[in-house]
């Protein structure tokens, strides 16, 4: 019979923040300083909300959403102090987790059928340097990523059999960034440097046609 007046309601809410790697690092000497820092923080979960199989009949609306919020930061801070300094700074931040909301089965009767992937996907990789030396050589490489297996995806699958009084919504929404903020506070009588930023969004938002 119908599931109620009410009608049938799906979620899945994933909260994925605090996917953080901070590391700090301090390298001092009389002679020459070396110092490598490296953080690396990989946000990979997912969030899937799914009608599988079964029959569903209700006398209101049917609504399958999976809602995301996928973030990974990366710090690499260091200071190096010495005659003569060398740094390295490696962060890597990167998300990979999927979103998903799927019907795969029969609703016979509804009053309206939704069905919604949204997700925000944030990856942030920052340097922070300070040196203090004569002679100083600095580096850094900042890799920050959203990749292609974050998709946001709405599906209706092939066993699925959909009825309704009302409108019919198959919607993935992407709101996303992938960034690299590199930091240098360098205090030196002559150095050189260099700082390499790497910033991709690989991520889709794929949502069914309905026929």
């Amino acid at each position: 019979g119908p599931l109620g007046v009410g009608g049938y309601s799906v979620t899945a809410t994933g909260r994925h923040a605090g996917v953080d790697a901070k590391t700090f690092n301090v390298a001092a000497g009389a002679g020459i300083s070396l110092g490598v820092t490296v953080a690396i923080a990989k946000n990979e979960r997912d969030t899937e909300a799914a009608i599988t199989g079964g029959t569903t009949s209700t006398t209101g609306a049917v609504t399958v959403t999976a809602d995301a919020e996928n973030t990974a930061f990366a710090h690499a801070p260091q200071i190096t102090v010495g005659s003569a300094a060398v740094s390295v700074l490696l962060p890597t931040a990167r998300v990979s987790g999927h979103t998903t909301a799927t019907v795969d089965g029969v609703i016979t009767s509804s009053t309206g059928i939704t069905v919604q992937a949204l997700a925000l996907l944030r990856a942030k990789a920052q340097v922070t340097l300070g040196s203090v030396s004569l002679l100083g050589l600095s580096g850094a490489y900042a890799d920050a990523e959203i990749t292609s297996g974050a998709t946001i995806e709405a599906n209706v699958g092939p066993s699925a059999s959909l009825a309704s009084s009302g409108a019919i919504e198959v919607k993935a929404d992407l709101k996303g960034a992938a960034t690299s903020l590199p930091e240098t506070a360098a205090q030196r009588l002559l150095g050189e440097g260099g700082t390499t930023v790497v910033a991709r969004i690989e991520a889709i938002a794929i949502a069914d046609s309905i026929s």
